[in-house]
């Protein structure tokens, strides 16, 4: 079983849309993002995991999580049957200081 070295993003504070790094995942079957929220401002503010065949083109997925305070929270994706995965953040209020971990398994 192969698994990928972490890779860590910080975005410093937003509070406004924006995405992750694309991820590869080919020959992973399965993978993670840990989103570590500090310094939040009123922040209700939401990532989603999206999908891709081509790069170009993506979708959401279901797999979510919502943030109104500071902390930590796992989104855990078994079964990936595509090509590259990024996370997607929206606001609808707020600002923090936004920390990611991305972490995959395969064969």
């Amino acid at each position: 079983m192969q698994s990928s070295h972490p890779r860590v993003e910080s975005f410093g504070i937003k509070s406004s849309a924006f995405q992750s790094a694309t991820n590869n995942i080919e020959r992973h079957y399965g993978f993670s993002y840990q989103v570590t929220i500090s310094s939040q401002s009123s922040l209700n503010a939401t990532a989603t995991v999206q999908a891709s065949n081509d790069g170009s083109n993506w979708f959401d997925t279901s797999s979510t999580a919502s943030f109104t305070a500071n902390g930590a929270k796992v989104i855990n994706v078994d079964g990936a049957h595509y090509m590259f995965t990024r996370l997607s953040f929206t606001f609808s209020a707020g600002s923090a200081v936004f920390n990611t971990i991305f972490c995959s398994k395969g064969a």
